[in-house]
């Protein structure tokens, strides 16, 4: 079956205009019943969902074997929107990571929706931050030097950094250092990726006493800050 040809620019202006009403279809799902809330979704969200399948659909050359006819491909539909709104991906700058991925797989077949959403979440490195290697020789370079970077990147080795100690970084053994930097580095990237404070405090391994932990956002707060993050790494 072959899929009229939308353009670019149409289809982030349709994802853009759909995705913002994500809050209240997640509101309506909460409310009704199973079968309800899929014709709530398909209704309201059919927009985004057929504009992104006819950008799979010229991505994927089997993309007929997996939706051989109308009947399939309005059940596939159906179940993407229910898995993006179940998932969280409610933003037009989520759904274009996870297209960017799709393009550079060497694969004819169209992926699952749970392997798309996976997609669409960036990971560390989507958002300009480094591999813990890389952050790990940075940190033992001392504050001072970590201090003269401005970005994304080195704000988050500056506080892995500061956590874990930077006196012990550059005086102890990789081996004692390198996996109490691993788990500070990583708390503090997931806290970028979630949208969250990333300069609260991170809790000691052992805590002697209760430290302050990241205090969690709203849904919205959290759109809002991914969206920033997304924005600044593709002006870059």
């Amino acid at each position: 079956m072959e899929a009229k040809h939308i353009g670019s620019q149409q289809i982030h202006g349709v994802i853009s205009r759909t995705l913002r009403q994500g809050d209240t279809l997640q509101h309506t799902t909460q409310r009704r019943t199973y079968g309800q809330s899929q014709a709530a979704i398909s209704e309201q969200a059919a927009e985004i969902v057929n504009a992104l399948f006819t950008e799979l659909s010229g991505v994927f050359p089997a993309w007929k074997y997996a939706f051989p006819d109308h009947e399939v491909i309005q059940q596939a539909k159906k179940a993407w929107t229910k898995g993006f709104i179940e998932n969280g991906i409610l933003s037009m700058q989520q759904v274009q990571v996870g297209l960017t991925r799709a393009r550079r797989l060497n694969s004819p077949h169209i992926p699952s929706v749970g392997q798309f959403i996976a997609w669409c979440k960036p990971t560390a490195e989507d958002l300009g931050l480094m591999p813990v290697q890389a952050a790990y020789r940075m940190a033992c370079q001392g504050i001072q030097q970590l201090e003269r970077g401005e970005s994304l990147a080195y704000l988050a080795v500056r506080i892995a950094a500061r956590e874990t100690g930077s006196f012990e970084l550059r005086t102890r053994t990789e081996s004692e250092m390198l996996p109490l930097f691993t788990r500070n580095y990583d708390i503090v990237c997931r806290r970028v990726m979630n949208g969250e404070d990333i300069q609260a405090d991170i809790p000691k391994a052992l805590p002697e006493q209760p430290a302050k932990a990241s205090k969690p956002v709203s849904r919205e707060e959290a759109r809002r800050r991914m969206a920033d993050l997304l924005k600044s790494v593709s002006a870059n």
